[in-house]
């Protein structure tokens, strides 16, 4: 008996000696693997922002109106496409005029009109933008974007609204997402088709995310790239004050 505990106790010891020797070891080859997931995440961010940014000559092209103070020129993919491989979300299919980010709580949505069959890459007669659920989007026309003002009959409406102010009207503006209100002679809608060389102005209301906001942007598509991305060139009308949270 004596001797099976001298050799429990010596094993005992040996083991905790070697698992002492060890932990630095593995703790060493741990913090390096983090460093390389670092480094690796960094890489990644940084080619996910050469691969959606736009070509050195589109903005060379539209470099006299990005002069403008609250304009932008920016890629989006359609909602589907790359959902799983790039890091923004839904694919780079969302964007927050207000935030000038790649952001859920978006201003703009760029994605497949829904259909019963699938179709990985419609064309792009079939593709929408959306806005916000209490937001409102209408097509101008082919106008050049420069051109539409404050005073053009098709912004007064958008420039008029309203926010909503209680829950009530926060759910009806949910429930009033596929519906439009015609004012002007124009159509406001929640989706629109999207068109290359047209333009289009929004009225978006975010609550949420990273805080509330309410704009009204006009933007024009540009361009259709062979990638299945379109580029939008955008100015920002007004930006209203922050709307509180509808109680």
């Amino acid at each position: 008996m004596f001797n099976q505990r001298l050799l429990y106790a010596a094993l005992t010891s040996t083991l905790a000696l070697v698992f002492h020797i060890s932990a630095p070891a593995q703790s060493v080859d741990r913090s390096q693997t983090l460093k390389e997931v670092e480094a690796l995440k960094k890489e990644l961010i940084e080619k996910e922002k050469q691969f959606l940014s736009p070509s050195a000559e589109d903005q060379a092209k539209f470099a006299e109106f990005l002069k403008r103070p609250y304009s932008g020129l920016i890629r989006l993919f359609p909602r589907g496409l790359y959902d799983d491989v790039l890091l923004k979300p839904g694919g780079a299919s969302f964007y927050s005029f207000a935030r000038l980010s790649y952001d859920f709580a978006s201003d703009i949505e760029f994605r497949p009109i829904p259909k019963e069959k699938d179709d990985a890459h419609p064309p792009i007669e079939e593709y929408q933008f959306g806005t916000s659920p209490n937001g409102f989007i209408v097509m101008i026309g082919d106008v050049p974007l420069e051109k539409v003002t404050l005073t053009d009959d098709v912004i007064k409406f958008l420039s008029a609204y309203a926010p909503p102010s209680t829950i009530a009207e926060a759910r009806a503006g949910w429930r009033r997402r596929l519906d439009w209100i015609e004012e002007n002679g124009y159509e406001y809608k929640k989706y629109v088709p999207v068109i290359v060389n047209r333009t289009y102005a929004l009225r978006s209301i975010v609550y949420g995310g990273k805080g509330n906001s309410d704009i009204l942007v006009v933007f024009r598509v540009v361009r259709k790239a062979t990638d299945e991305s379109v580029l939008i060139l955008w100015n920002m009308l007004v930006k209203f004050p922050a709307p509180p949270a509808p109680r």
